[in-house]
């Protein structure tokens, strides 16, 4: 499977796993065990919505050395998301992404998960653009579907922000056109939206831009460029902003 424009999930990282999954259950999220991935450094658990999207939230096993991870040096909070497919024989993308690898995980019950990832090259820092995932074992296994009711009514992803210093933005914005093989659907100076798709092919909001107080200007400076500020979901029974306790940004609930 080539690449796409399907989002398949988003990443958390929490520096408590058991304290993230308690607050998420008490917003009325299902959350279930993901398991340890091949790696023996991090672990998961899945909230997944009725669009075929997940929200990985992800921690490190006690007594790891976090630094030798793809992630160890980012701070707790939103900090990757991945499309469906791979990155590989495309022309005009070799520049941006290393070689496909091999990942998986072991769930609880015994079974593997096993796919095929691609990761952008180190110039581009983790979570400035997406990565690219692409099962080998049915993608069931990996995102158990017949788990995606909450009791907070939650249905679907409806936008992910990122932050974009503003001399970086135009630049950040052909590299989105070349990733994402995608002109914009709407670009101002402070704010440029392209569109991604769920698996249940429901419309979502990838929306670049620029800080608009100190705070946001200092997240952008801590991850060393573009980065996720927040996450928009959509369907719940009641408005509301989630913010968890172990780690930074924010899921904004909507009706």
């Amino acid at each position: 499977m080539a690449s796409s424009n399907i989002l398949d999930h988003l990443v958390y990282l929490t520096d408590n796993l058991q304290t993230t999954k308690s607050e998420f259950v008490e917003a009325g999220f299902t959350v279930i065990d993901g398991g340890k991935h091949a790696d023996g450094i991090t672990e998961n658990a899945l909230i997944v919505l009725s669009d075929g999207v997940y929200i990985e939230l992800i921690g490190y096993i006690h007594g790891v050395t976090k630094s030798a991870h793809f992630w160890g040096d980012k701070k707790p909070g939103w900090i990757d998301y991945a499309c469906l497919g791979v990155k590989e024989h495309e022309t005009g993308i070799e520049e941006f992404y290393e070689k496909p690898i091999h990942g998986g995980r072991t769930l609880s019950d015994g079974r593997k998960a096993q796919w095929v990832v691609s990761f952008p090259i180190k110039r581009y820092p983790r979570g400035s653009v997406p990565f690219y995932c692409q099962d080998k074992t049915p993608r069931e296994i990996r995102v158990p579907l017949n788990k995606s009711e909450h009791s907070n009514n939650v249905k679907r992803i409806k936008s992910l922000i990122l932050l974009c210093n503003e001399t970086a933005l135009k630049a950040s914005v052909l590299l989105y056109n070349s990733i994402l093989q995608q002109l914009p659907h709407h670009q101002s100076e402070q704010k440029v939206v392209y569109k991604l798709k769920s698996p249940a092919n429901s419309q979502i909001e990838l929306i670049l831009r620029t800080p608009v107080s100190p705070e946001e200007e200092a997240h952008v400076f801590a991850n060393h460029g573009d980065c996720i500020q927040s996450i928009e979901v959509e369907g719940a029974k009641t408005s509301s902003t989630l913010k968890p306790s172990n780690g930074g940004g924010q899921l904004i609930m909507t009706c």
